[in-house]
């Protein structure tokens, strides 16, 4: 739709994260006809797409990458490899490292929000010795409040920052709307549920338990439901006048 339009391919990469608390909050809707390893099919399925739109702002929308801090990156991640081996669980440790990788990867170029995902790699989920639960749990115990009160209504309120006082069905036809629209609803859809559909037939996957098919493809529909991701990289690819 958009192949002709220089400008406007820059934002090829927006229709692809799905927005996890809309995706979810509406297969709430349907909670008692829908199985517990469908939702987490769902939900594991969000996640990936946010891990991937992430990736892809680090690589295809940096401008410029510095070297010097970029080598600093890499020493990051080492260190933090090697306190995974070692099964360290001093959660101060990691706080003070994934600050310094943030720090890194904001001053090499990259966008800041990959440091969150390497930094989640190396955090150990095994349950200590004694039994008491693992780094990774007590942090997330710790962030939750501060993510759900806090960190996501800003990031929400910012990025969603957009007048729809001019919005029309003129508009709603331009190429980027059409583009977005057909990546997002149409193209997720079908490609989550044929890939899907696919990779069960072959036997590499099976349909989650006491799911049916229609039930499947529901939750197809709604991994079309893009929001602050999206947005995001919306707010990447254009200036203010192509917003």
């Amino acid at each position: 739709i958009n192949r002709h339009d220089t400008q406007a391919l820059h934002g090829w990469a927006i229709p692809m994260a799905t927005d996890i608390a809309f995706a979810l909050g509406f297969l709430g809707l349907f909670q008692k006809s829908i199985s517990n390893e469908l939702r987490d099919f769902l939900l594991v399925l969000a996640v990936v797409d946010d891990i991937g739109a992430i990736i892809v702002i680090a690589i295809f929308y940096t401008e410029h990458l510095n070297l010097l801090p970029f080598i600093g990156v890499l020493l990051c991640l080492g260190l933090l490899w090697l306190c995974n081996k070692k099964n360290i669980t001093a959660l101060c440790i990691y706080i003070i490292l994934g600050s310094i990788l943030w720090l890194l990867v904001f001053t090499c170029g990259i966008h800041s929000t990959l440091a969150g995902v390497l930094l989640a790699f190396f955090i150990p989920v095994k349950t200590t010795k004694s039994g008491a639960s693992s780094v990774l749990t007590k942090l997330e115990h710790h962030l939750k409040p501060w993510v759900n009160f806090l960190i996501l209504p800003l990031f929400v309120v910012t990025n969603a920052a957009i007048s729809l006082t001019n919005v029309s069905i003129s508009a709603i036809l331009q190429p980027i709307s059409l583009g977005i629209i057909a990546g997002l609803f149409l193209g997720k859809q079908l490609g989550i549920f044929f890939t899907s559909y696919v990779a069960i037939k072959c036997k590499i996957a099976h349909l989650p338990k006491a799911s049916k098919w229609m039930a499947f493809y529901g939750v197809c529909l709604l991994t079309g439901i893009g929001f602050t991701m999206s947005l995001f990289i919306g707010h990447l690819s254009f200036t203010d006048q192509h917003l």
